[in-house]
Order: structure tokens, then sequence, then C-alpha cells
């Protein structure tokens, strides 16, 4: 299994491989991030740093269609994670980035009478949400209004929001002792 210190494990071999073949065998061009976990520690990697480290190199590329092909001596995996991924990690001077957590840490932290540690899972639901792992478009509308704002607006004008079956409704706030007066300019 790959630590934080060392990525050159047979976990990290494997998710070359099958990013190689996912990408020039099936041609898939969608893959978002790649995970290697053992259940409690989770290494995540962005696709892009697996498209500009492995899927651009054309002698690993060349060396991967090799051994698929089965020109080389073997076509066992073992040869593959031995002698073909092994080496170029060895011989790759860039850093590779990713997320890593251990939930078992994260255990150990969270004590269940103290709800406010509950707050320290926030970045892990948000790294394991689908809008994160599927890198979907995450709408924060800077128009939308403040829910305070929009109520005393409504107040100001002398309206007030009700809800009826399910429906959100605008009327005129009959409770208010003061007529309100709305004045709407024209522009021409």
């Amino acid at each position: 299994m790959l630590t934080p210190d060392n990525l050159n494990a047979k976990a990290m071999h494997e998710l070359i491989r099958y990013y190689l073949e996912e990408r020039i065998d099936y041609m898939n061009n969608d893959i978002k991030y790649l995970i290697a976990t053992n259940i409690y520690e989770w290494f995540i990697f962005d696709a892009t740093v697996f498209e500009h480290l492995f899927f651009k190199n054309k002698p690993l590329i060349k060396n991967y269609e090799r051994w698929r092909d089965k020109q080389k001596t073997s076509g066992n995996t073992d040869l593959f994670y031995n002698e073909i991924a092994k080496p170029f990690l060895d011989e790759l001077k860039l850093e590779i980035p990713f997320t890593y957590f251990d939930l078992s840490e994260i255990k150990k932290t969270i004590n269940k009478s103290n709800p406010d540690n509950e707050k320290k899972l926030i970045a892990l639901y948000k790294i394991l949400s689908p809008v994160h792992l599927l890198k979907q478009p995450f709408t924060n509308d800077s128009n939308s209004l403040d829910r305070n704002f929009y109520n005393e607006l409504l107040h100001i004008i002398g309206l007030v929001e009700t809800k009826e079956k399910n429906k959100k409704l605008i009327n005129v706030n009959l409770k208010r002792k003061e007529t309100p007066v709305l004045l709407l300019k024209m522009q021409s």
C-alpha cells in the first residue's frame, strides 16, 4: 500500500496501469480522480496530474503498449509493475500531488459527547461529495439574497412571505398598521 512518504508501491503501479488501460484501450477521457484506499487510508489523485505525468509520457506509453500486446517477455502484471512502473516512478523528478486522509485517525479525534467535533468532518464530507469527486459545478450565485435582507426588504415594502400547501406565496402584510407605499419609476 502507498504511504504519504512513499508512493512507489504496488497500489500506485496498479493505479497507473488502470489509468493507462482506461485512457488508451477504452479511450475514456472522463476520468476525474483516481483513488487508492485500504478502507482507512485514502489517497486521492487528480486525473489531470496523471494525464500530464503518465499519459503524455511517450516512453511510458510505448512500454505499456508493448507490455499490453505481449511484446515483452511476459504479459504478466508483475512485469508491468516491477519493470515498467516502478523504475519510471524511481526516475520521476516531479512531485505527485495528492489528498490524503486516514479514517482511523479521524475516528480518534471525533468524540461523540462533544458535538463541536462534528465540525471537523466538514472537510471530509466536502472531499467525498459528488460535487467534488465528479467535478460538478458548484453554483454559488453571488446574486442571491441573504435571507435576513430578503425578509427585511419584504417588511419595508409591506409584504410577507407565507407557505401554503408547499408553495411560497408573497402577500400584503395585513397585520401592519401603516399602509405601504410603492413608488415605481417608469423609464421610457
